[in-house]
């Protein structure tokens, strides 16, 4: 600094001048570099911000979705395995008794009307239960692969393993043909086995909306 003060004292005001504007128009020059690079550091912040936040709104409209569903998968299971070894003999029911019975349970009139025109009515009932169960059963297993990325690994892997076991008694069961030992099996699981990673994915779910309070 001393030597071009020196510098500019020989020059003169010219020289004086000169390094003065010189000076002023770096400055300026420094300062619109560092505030454009200010701004677009700015919006990549944003950008990022709002997509982290756009990610967290769909988990936590997923999260709801897939509890929901899963709850529906397990009453069916449910009623599948503690209905399957009640059936009576619809076949020996009459119109009206039979229409009676239908009235009671939970199903699609399409299905309704395809066990009263069955031959084997029961077992028209048996796979109708059995239908339905498993249809929900994909539904799950369909909303959870399409909407995994925004689920953390150990939510997504506690659901997979609670849709795994449901699905497990839903073989056992349509594969029992009446056999005790196996509708056991299958029970045993249901009350044991289901609520347990039922009681796990709550807990996950339950620390997961409420993260932000940590």
């Amino acid at each position: 600094m001393r030597k071009i003060l020196e510098i500019i004292g020989e020059v003169g005001g010219i020289g004086a001048f000169l390094y003065l504007t010189f000076q002023f128009f770096v400055k300026k020059s420094l300062e619109t570099w560092f505030d454009k690079r200010l701004k677009k550091f700015e919006y990549k912040l944003n950008s990022l911000f709002n997509r982290v936040t756009k990610i967290h709104e769909k988990e936590f409209e997923v999260l709801p979705q897939a509890w929901a569903k899963l709850n529906i998968l397990l009453d069916l299971i449910c009623k599948f395995s503690t209905e399957t070894p009640y059936i009576p003999e619809l076949n020996q029911k009459n119109p009206s008794e039979l229409e009676k019975f239908l009235s009671e349970h939970d199903l699609a009139e399409d299905a309704k009307q395809r066990i009263c025109s069955a031959v084997d009515k029961k077992n028209q009932y048996f796979y109708e239960n059995s239908k339905k169960a498993a249809d929900a059963c994909l539904d799950f297993q369909d909303y959870i692969a399409k909407n995994a990325i925004f689920l953390t690994s150990d939510i997504k892997d506690k659901f997979k393993e609670a849709e795994f076991t449901i699905r497990t008694v839903w073989a056992i069961i349509k594969n029992s043909q009446g056999c005790q030992e196996s509708i056991t099996k299958a029970y045993d699981i249901v009350t044991e086995k289901i609520p347990s990673i039922m009681k796990e994915i709550e807990k996950l779910v339950q620390k997961r909306l409420h993260f932000y309070e940590a």
